[in-house]
């Protein structure tokens, strides 16, 4: 796997080619050497050489050594070996750490007075990483990340890196000049405004020649309550097969989802049409459903015949809540894929054109065929110059077949029959024309090699396309993008990075001249090559919330570990969120609707089948606010922690504790800290032996929470995860939205969670506040909730106050008691005008400017924002949008602050 790794790289670094004869005893013998123009220091590099005698057409075994020349005087030799009885020899070596700069690579053959030499230049390039606390975040919070630069060893470095941000438009809002330190890590924050624009923001960092980068999602947000899954048995189904499958739906406290589930299913047929519909109880949490076949379905023409089925899936549990899941089945007329792809974009009249014959099943894996194959010649005015029948024998996943091309021939239309192993046949169709012109195409994505690669190296796939197109391709990996990237060359290279850990596909699709969308996916396996050792685990596996919590590390040696546990339904919000649905989306917008065909079979293809062949799924989710609080015994008192450092008191009562005269159980402490990111701690240093304690105090939030450590040292990068699972068997929590308005009727309902084995009678308490009005008859309800089930609370509220306000809640039972305090944020009611003032400021000048916020103006929703931009281009490319939605930060193009020489009326 190694070497076919290093060809790889030779292969994405545009070989340079030195063919000369060299005297061989009598005879006179030809050699070739592929060499790479680019060289990386501390890195692998291979040398190929092929030796052949001229007279007899042999190949000849000679002797080679590789040197790199510094300058006229100095050299290093770097290799020595003899070509193997084919003439072969791939010439391996290390190249050390030295200087970067301009070398010649110099190749000797014994006996041969004139060696072959080449330029070439080497590089350091170092792997640069970048770890944040979480994929996703929502306004006014913090992203929280960590660089990390390591040598191609994977040891760490100390180095200079410039990390820049920039938000879901494209617009730079952050770059700041950092320095690793010696364990090559290197922390970075930047928190984020409540007006930004939202959308997938790019976290880029460089460090010489190297480059990193991930991906995160900027958006409003609630968390969801609970995990839907739909497992299949297969991500395909034959058109007259029915569709099959099982609903998985648990809490993230591991408990089974009690309730209904409703399936609808509809098939693209140039619009989306609903054709089926199930619903059914849950059991245990578990629900297997069966729909009839999809029958007709269209495509993209110019495809793979595969249609679109579109699953929405909507649980709704004991007390009313939903969540969603929605998933895109391909559908097609075999369970065998052939496609034909021209190898040449056109046909020149008189000469042979290449076709790449792909036979696959519908995972992508390749399977042994036959193939009979008709090519008929057409002329401008569509008549038959001539027909060329071939037969293909045995092979496995792709093969090439040539064609010539005859006199004036402005055409070709070739049908292939593929015939498997097993006897399953498949057909494929396709056009090439001897000029330019819109037509049935394809994208096809191949590695040269079919095992892992490990951290660091660079992966290199091949794309076949039948038109001159920008290949727009995302790289995913474990349920979200890690880069997205387009190209016009191939291959397409990158970096393997651990967040590709342990397994990565890549997505590409064109738009093709007709705009009709090509795409294809290939997965490819992740390692970890000389990994430290790393361990990390909790002390136990299950606690309450404000348990104490200890947490262990255990290191090979003394290294810096990078800490971050995050709630686990943050990552199921985040699971597939970006491009599926965002790609049918813009090109919905760009042509309208999608290109569709119909004929007698009705078999075209689109995009659609092969991103949801890349394992993604839009959750939504509504009705859960995390707000961010925390609360600590402290002997007789509460510690109340909010926000960063945003307030902090001393509570004498617990809030909401209520006496036990009415034979009702007490509140002991109330849940008030419900972070989505428990810990984050970006440069942890252990002791010289490796171990590290940290003593951690549980959160309120009934979940399971997901921790994830990266160690750097001298023994190289270690990755550990754990988890730990925080519960009780009885509690409460408020359903509530990300924001409500002003004056608006809101029920805040409360879920009532009873595990205990007997059925209770809850007593639901909200708080009175004075940011609301009560519309109810009272604040108090008696709920009664089975044993092992969930209930349900209701209260009719109107907000009057804006802003965050805190919604206090107590349950009561006579065995268990629960309160909870949470935020809800309330916005202003109306529609929402811009107003705005432009003026132009030089250096010492003061300048006066006019808000005009007008009299009928909703009270409490006027905002001001001052955005200063370097030029008036840049005001113009940026935009009035770009203007008021800009986020906090250190922008190079646009700054949003308040100076003291500008008044604002």
């Amino acid at each position: 796997m190694e070497t076919k790794v290093r060809m790889l790289l030779v292969a994405a670094m545009i070989s340079a080619m030195c063919l000369a004869p060299v005297a061989y005893g009598e005879s006179t013998v030809s050699l070739v050497v592929v060499a790479p123009k680019i060289l990386y220091t501390e890195s692998p590099a291979t040398v190929s050489v092929t030796a052949v005698t001229i007279a007899e057409q042999a190949p000849a075994v000679v002797s080679v050594t590789v040197r790199l020349i510094y300058n006229s005087s100095t050299s290093v030799g770097v290799f020595r070996g003899s070509t193997d009885s084919a003439g072969r020899l791939a010439a391996e070596f290390e190249v050390g750490d030295v200087a970067p700069g301009a070398y010649t690579l110099e190749i000797k053959a014994a006996g041969v007075d004139e060696p072959l030499t080449a330029p070439v230049q080497i590089r350091k390039m170092p792997i640069v990483l970048i770890e944040t606390d979480k994929p996703i975040y929502k306004p006014g919070q913090t992203i929280k990340g960590r660089l990390l630069v390591l040598s191609n060893k994977l040891r760490p470095q100390s180095a200079d890196v410039g990390v820049e941000i920039t938000d879901g438009k494209g617009v730079k809002i952050f770059r700041k000049e950092l320095v690793t330190n010696a364990f090559g890590v290197a922390p970075f924050e930047l928190p984020l405004a409540s007006e930004l624009n939202f959308g997938t923001w790019k976290i880029t960092a460089e460090s010489g020649s190297s480059s990193g980068f991930v991906d995160v999602r900027v958006e409003k947000y609630v968390l969801p309550r609970f995990n839907v899954e739909l497992n299949m048995p297969k991500d395909y189904f034959i058109v007259d097969e029915a569709i099959s499958g099982t609903v998985e739906a648990a809490y993230f406290f591991g408990k089974a989802v009690d309730g209904t589930v409703r399936i609808r299913a509809e098939r693209y047929v140039g619009v989306w049409e609903e054709y089926a519909e199930y619903t059914a109880t849950l059991n245990e949490g578990k629900a297997d459903f069966d729909l009839p076949a999809a029958g007709y379905v269209a495509g993209t023409p110019g495809g793979d015949g595969a249609g679109s089925v579109q699953l929405e899936v909507v649980v709704t549990d004991t007390s009313g809540h939903e969540e969603k899941t929605t998933k895109l089945l391909k559908i097609v007329e075999s369970s065998v894929n052939h496609k034909l792809i021209a190898l040449s974009r056109v046909i020149i009249p008189g000469h042979s054109f290449d076709v790449m014959l792909i036979a696959e099943n519908q995972e992508g894996a390749a399977v042994g065929a036959s193939a009979e194959l008709v090519c008929t010649y057409y002329d401008e005015n569509r008549q038959e110059l001539g027909e060329e029948k071939m037969s293909v024998g045995d092979f496995v996943g792709s093969t090439t077949v040539s064609f010539r091309a005859p006199e004036g021939i402005a055409a070709a239309e070739i049908h292939s029959t593929v015939t498997t192993d097993e006897g399953i046949t498949a057909d494929a169709e396709l056009t090439v024309y001897a000029a330019y012109s819109p037509t049935d195409s394809f994208l096809h994505l191949s590695r040269d090699s079919e095992g892992s690669v490990n951290v660091g190296d660079f992966v290199a796939i091949d794309v076949f396309k039948t038109h001159d197109a920008t290949v727009y391709y995302d790289v995913f990996a474990n349920g979200h993008t890690v880069w997205s990237q387009a190209t016009t060359t191939s291959p397409i290279t990158f970096r393997a990075t651990q967040q590709m850990l342990p397994s990565a596909k890549i997505v590409a699709y064109i738009i093709n001249p007709n705009n009709e969308i090509s795409a294809d996916a290939i997965e490819f396996d992740v390692a970890m090559e000389d990994s430290a050792g790393l361990e990390v685990s909790f002390n136990a596996e299950k606690v309450l919330p404000g348990d104490a919590v200890y947490l262990s590390i255990q290191a090979d040696t003394e290294a810096m570990v990078g800490l971050a546990i995050v709630d686990e339904s943050v990552y199921a919000l985040n699971e597939g969120r970006l491009n599926m649905q965002e790609v049918f989306n813009e090109l919905e917008r760009l042509f309208m609707e999608p290109q569709s065909e119909t004929h007698s079979e009705g078999w075209t293809n689109g995009a659609y089948g092969v991103f949801e062949d890349a394992g993604l799924q839009i959750l939504t989710s509504d009705g859960v606010d995390v707000p961010q609080g925390r609360q600590i015994w402290r002997w007789d008192k509460w510690w109340w922690w909010r926000g960063d450092w945003e307030e902090v008191m001393w509570l004498d009562a617990v809030p909401g504790a209520t006496g036990g005269g009415d034979g009702l159980a007490e509140v002991t402490r109330v849940r008030q800290f419900f972070p989505e990111t428990w810990l984050w701690m970006p440069d942890l240093l252990t002791a010289e032996d490796g171990k590290a304690t940290i003593e951690l105090t549980a959160p309120d939030s009934i979940t399971t929470w997901r921790l994830h450590a990266v160690s750097t040292s001298d023994s190289g990068l270690g990755i550990s995860e754990s988890q730990l699972l925080v519960f009780q068997e009885f509690f409460g929590e408020p359903d509530l939205p990300y924001a409500v308005t002003r004056g608006e009727q809101f029920p805040v309902r409360i879920q009532v969670f009873n595990y205990l084995d007997e059925a209770q009678v809850v007593h639901v308490e909200l708080a009175e506040a004075d940011w609301f009005e009560l519309l109810a008859d009272d604040n108090k309800q008696e709920v009664e909730v089975g044993a092992n089930t969930v209930g349900l609370a209701s209260f009719l509220i109107q907000p009057t106050k804006l802003g965050r306000n805190t919604l206090d809640v107590t349950l009561r039972s006579v065995l268990r008691a629960d309160a909870v305090r949470k935020e809800l944020l309330v916005e202003p009611e109306g529609t929402q005008r811009e107003i705005i003032t432009n003026g132009m400021i030089k250096a010492g000048q003061t300048v006066r400017l006019a808000t005009g916020i007008p009299q009928y103006r909703v009270e409490g929703s006027e905002k001001v924002l001052l955005t200063i931009t370097p030029s008036l281009v840049a005001q113009s490319i940026n935009g009035i949008e770009d203007l008021l939605n800009m986020p906090y930060g250190c922008g190079e193009q646009n700054m949003i602050f308040f100076a003291p020489d500008v008044e604002i009326l």
